[in-house]
């Protein structure tokens, strides 16, 4: 009878399994087959047509394919291995043994490393009305935060993500003091609007970072000034230009990512765009982007939005002219029109000095633990902000659920919270009592 099955698993990492299974002789029927991990923990899962979700992984065609994820407190605790049988004949499946790889407990640290920009973007989401002056994150910070680099995946360690990296005075400094193997985890986002010498620029070719996210809109002088408010164009291509030349001669040069925001006075631009960056210094990808609503750039946005109409026009333009080989496009939010029509809670709007933590500080801030207060942890890699000084808040949990200071936490204590993430009342994973050892 175990001749009519075959099946294996194909993959057993980041926490999740693939695999298929089926029965050679009635190719119609589909197979439910028993997942048993060592330490207990069992599922049953049908092995149906998974042909896309499989296809996207780049595991086989998926017709007999199944997948999960394994929650990361089931498989946190020592060495876990996978096996797999059909409740059909009781069919062990190939390769059923094989260790299972744990994700990692943090998807993304989106850090800043100052708390504030050399440009006043009018699409930016970040208010700068009550910032002043320029902060930077401290070697001793840094030094601290840079120990979560082992926890997340590569390029996920931002240094930018609110505000503007170059402007660090020690820039080269903060990424050279962190050991050449965990270097792939960092990434940056630059307007790369600042006026960088040749050693700044070599540095960055070789840093042998992740990833550097470029924002360009406009290849129009006086139009870059007005989207790119205190930046010149001229200044922008020399540097791209320059760094273009360093990262030719380096094989383990960054990664390339443009971003370019589209309006209705820059939407003609686009193919032209694309290609002039992809000439200077081609990229992996450049994303096309959709303004995204704040209260604070409502009134600027109802006079500069782009219609859905012709935002799809300009993809289609896109796709014939250029094709689709290294673009991405970010469609708006569902709201996003509605919301500017509407200048949604504009009228009730107030800035606030800091993206999050408002006038707190290191010295002043009140903890907030969920694992002592017992907030809901979602059962997820965890997402964090990291701000100049230290501190840290989860994007999906309330700040009076979750705010920290990186100084006082170490690696483990991350993982500890991982493992307290609720497993959810209607998991398919279920407990069995391991088998005694006979005597």
């Amino acid at each position: 009878m175990a001749n009519n099955f075959e099946g294996h698993i194909d993959h057993s990492g980041n926490g999740s399994i693939f695999g298929w299974a089926r029965m050679v002789e009635e190719p119609k029927t589909r197979l439910h087959v028993k997942l048993s991990l060592s330490n207990g923990w069992t599922k049953t899962i049908l092995a149906n047509d998974l042909r896309e979700d499989l296809a996207k992984a780049g595991i086989g065609d998926g017709r007999y394919g199944f997948h999960t994820k394994v929650p990361y407190r089931i498989a946190s605790r020592g060495e876990i291995k996978v096996s797999c049988q059909t409740i059909e004949g009781d069919f062990k499946l190939e390769k059923s043994g094989r260790r299972l790889e744990l994700e990692y407990p943090i998807s993304l640290v989106a850090g800043d490393i100052t708390n504030n920009c050399n440009l006043r973007c009018p699409f930016c989401v970040t208010d700068y009305a009550l910032v002043k002056g320029m902060k930077s994150m401290s070697d001793d910070v840094f030094s601290k935060a840079a120990k979560l680099l082992p926890l997340v995946p590569d390029g996920m360690f931002w240094l930018s993500c609110m505000h503007e990296a170059s402007v660090h005075p020690n820039l080269m400094g903060l990424i050279e003091s962190v050991p050449p193997s965990l270097r792939k985890k960092i990434s940056f986002t630059t307007n790369l609007c600042k006026k960088m010498d040749d050693e700044m620029l070599k540095a960055l070719a070789s840093s042998n970072i992740h990833s550097i996210r470029i924002s360009i809109d406009s290849m129009d002088p006086e139009r870059f000034a007005a989207l790119r408010k205190g930046g010149r164009l001229e200044t922008f291509l020399d540097n791209l230009s320059r760094l273009s030349s360093f990262m030719i001669q380096n094989e383990e040069a960054p990664k390339i990512r443009y971003i370019s925001m589209v309006f209705e006075n820059n939407v003609h631009e686009m193919p032209a765009l694309i290609q002039k960056c992809k000439d200077i210094l081609p990229a992996g990808v450049h994303e096309i982007r959709f303004i995204f609503y704040q209260p604070h750039i409502a009134k600027w946005g109802q006079k500069n939005l782009l219609s859905s109409k012709k935002w799809n026009a300009m993809k289609d333009r896109i796709q014939t002219s250029l094709g689709m080989d290294h673009v991405e496009f970010f469609d708006p939010l569902p709201d996003t029109h509605k919301s500017f029509e509407q200048a949604k809670d504009a009228d009730t709007y107030r800035p606030s000095p800091a993206v999050f933590g408002g006038t707190c500080s290191p010295t002043n801030y009140r903890i907030a633990d969920p694992i002592t207060n017992q907030a809901v942890i979602p059962d997820e890699p965890l997402s964090f902000r990291l701000r100049w000084d230290g501190l840290i808040s989860h994007e999906k949990i309330p700040e009076n659920d979750f705010l920290h200071y990186v100084q006082n936490l170490s690696p483990e204590y991350f993982i500890k919270l991982r493992e307290a993430s609720q497993i959810g009342r209607h998991s398919d994973w279920q407990r069995e009592p391991l088998e005694m050892p006979r005597t």
